[in-house]
């Protein structure tokens, strides 16, 4: 969600956990935002209604500029800070992914091994001798 009143970020503001920037996000979990923010959804605000976070936001997340604009819709989405690559409200990416085996380097896990053909493993004080049937590199 996105806060819609609070101090115009500056050296002098939010110095403090009460404190909040006009303009800032923060994860939330609830499905309807505290009086003072709204969620960030991409919705189109009124310029005449909050001209101060306009002036923050200008266009950047959409909008005609002349009467609206848009908050950030981070539905689906995750923060990533901007870069000399990545500008401020570029989305890039895909909201859902699967991560295969071929979507990763290779690479292989080892352990140290007490004797041939078995692996060990310390858990809340106990030593398990597991015997290993063969090992893979993936």
């Amino acid at each position: 969600m996105i806060s819609v009143q609070g101090s115009f970020p500056s050296q002098e503001c939010c110095t403090g956990l009460a404190d909040t920037a006009l303009g800032e996000v923060v994860a939330f979990a609830g499905g309807a935002a505290p009086e003072g923010w709204m969620l960030a959804d991409g919705r189109l605000l009124f310029i005449s209604q909050y001209q101060a976070l306009f002036a923050l936001l200008g266009t950047t997340f959409g909008g005609d500029g002349r009467v609206t604009f848009a908050l950030p819709d981070l539905r689906g989405r995750t923060l990533v800070g901007s870069d000399e690559r990545i500008r401020i409200g570029e989305q890039f990416g895909t909201e859902y992914a699967s991560l295969f085996l071929a979507n990763l380097p290779a690479h292989a896990h080892t352990l140290p091994v007490p004797e041939p053909g078995t692996w060990w493993l310390l858990f809340a004080g106990l030593m398990v001798m597991v015997p290993v049937a063969a090992r893979r590199v993936h």
